[in-house]
């Protein structure tokens, strides 16, 4: 077994989760008119209540909102890096996802990261201006994660180039904005993307699920992946942490054996991890099927919260405090 050591374990203490609140599925509607900080207030309230040594939030952002209306979208970006300055845990703050699901949060796809490079003075840079910029040295924000699994949407290996280039030049104009705080990239299981990422990201991140009903087989897979991605880390000389995990099921007894054999690995290999997800919501496979009618690309992924929409914690997930 490979264990991150001395620097490349500087964010072993990473502990929090996912966050998306309860009240809609498309990031538009969570950033834009409906925006309810007194929901953010709430239940991350209830992660620190439950959960009460978690340090850090992972924030979804949404570039689609600031575009209908940038004054108001940083408006409530400020309210936030408050509210979890209260609530006493540091943000990774997520600019771009290129995640999609049924419905969709809202993200980039192939066409529109292509189209994004070409346009990106109109269309990126006074967004990371407003956002990255503006908080350039706020040490309330831990990583500035540039994109969420970006390469969902790209099958060829062209593809992949088009999503690099988009992604190097946000990295290049965080810098640009004299953005203290690490930046990352938050990357699907496997090596693919931590490799491809890897010149921009100034920290490692990536999302080893232990998806035993769809792409890992077995334990002993799930751990050599690991194991990988850590000689990885050490190769490149970088640190390395868990920014999503914890595969879910509509069976909470499954859910927390997933818990369980993740947070064991990572806690041994002094890797910080992120679950996904904090607390119910009509994102995607953020709740049960009778709440709404969603689906997602990926089969048997289940339902991934923590809390459940009446505030009361998921049968047996205080297990995360053991870790």
């Amino acid at each position: 077994m490979l264990k991150l050591e001395g620097e490349l374990a500087k964010y072993s203490y990473i502990r929090g989760f996912n966050y998306q609140p309860s009240y809609a599925a498309h990031g538009v509607i969570i950033w834009g008119d409906q925006f309810d900080i007194n929901k953010f207030d709430h239940e991350i309230g209830l992660g620190k209540k439950y959960f009460p040594h978690i340090n850090t939030i992972r924030i979804w952002l949404s570039h689609e909102a600031y575009l209908q209306n940038p004054k108001q979208f940083c408006k409530h970006v400020d309210q936030v890096i408050d509210l979890c300055d209260k609530h006493d845990v540091k943000m990774i703050m997520m600019l771009f996802s290129g995640w999609h699901s049924i419905p969709d949060f809202g993200g980039l796809s192939i066409d529109t990261f292509e189209y994004a490079t070409r346009s990106f003075e109109y269309l990126c840079e006074p967004y990371i201006r407003d956002i990255v910029g503006k908080h350039a040295d706020d040490s309330r924000v831990l990583f500035w994660d540039l994109c969420n699994e970006p390469l969902c949407t790209a099958k060829r290996p062209e593809d992949h180039q088009i999503v690099f280039d988009c992604l190097k030049k946000v990295y290049d104009s965080c810098k640009g904005h004299k953005a203290q705080s690490p930046i990352t990239v938050g990357t699907i299981p496997g090596m693919l993307e931590l490799e491809i990422f890897e010149p921009i990201s100034d920290v490692l991140s990536t999302h080893p699920y232990y998806a035993h009903n769809a792409w890992i087989k077995d334990e002993a897979y799930f751990t050599e992946h690991l194991d990988e991605m850590i000689a990885f880390a050490q190769s490149v000389n970088k640190p390395l942490f868990v920014s999503e995990c914890c595969w879910g099921s509509y069976d909470d007894a499954d859910r927390c054996n997933n818990i369980k054999i993740e947070l064991t690995q990572f806690t041994q290999r002094n890797m910080g991890f992120l679950p996904h997800l904090l607390h119910e919501t009509y994102v995607a496979d953020g709740h049960r099927p009778e709440m709404a009618m969603t689906a997602h690309p990926l089969k048997n992924v289940g339902y991934m919260a923590f809390i459940n929409m009446d505030g009361t914690l998921r049968p047996g997930h205080e297990i995360y405090n053991q870790f």
